[in-house]
């Protein structure tokens, strides 16, 4: 009886670690980590290309980071709103936590904040979404504008 209640109690008691939880985390959130962080970020509101395939397998035990070549095309925040159009080359710094990844797909809707570390241009996607937000709202976007006119605090 004994030895069935310790095999029990094995099996459950590591499935808490299991779960990835992760803090609600909103672009005025990323805008401002980004307005307070020493590396300098543009705020995109575009697409990704890049080979998916290139993309870490879920399951991996160990942390782990992979480079994802890409390109970015959409607009950047100004002053005015979205209005200055990019096109640049940017590496994209997948992240895996456990069996999580993070994850994104060419062509989506993406509110994102591109680190320009003056070597290039780098996007970290995290499995919590990190500095990216597929299917950015209006008001996700109009709140981007606010904050750089320094409505956001």
């Amino acid at each position: 009886m004994i030895r069935m209640f310790v095999i029990v109690l094995s099996i459950l008691l590591p499935l808490p670690a299991l779960a990835l939880s992760c803090a609600p985390f909103e672009p005025k959130d990323a805008f401002r980590a980004a307005d307070d962080a020493m590396e300098v970020y543009h705020v995109v509101h575009g697409g990704l290309e890049f080979d998916p395939a290139a993309l870490p397998e879920t399951g991996a035990r160990e942390p782990s980071g992979t480079a994802v070549p890409g390109w970015v095309r959409g607009r950047m925040l100004t002053r005015e709103g979205f209005t200055s159009y990019v096109s640049i080359p940017v590496t994209l710094r997948v992240q895996c936590i456990g069996p999580w990844c993070g994850h994104v797909m060419p062509g989506d809707d993406i509110l994102m904040f591109i680190e320009n570390s003056g070597e290039g241009y780098f996007l970290d996607v995290s499995p919590c979404g990190g500095m990216l937000f597929p299917e950015p709202s209006r008001a996700d976007l109009d709140a981007m504008q606010s904050c750089l006119r320094g409505g956001c605090r």
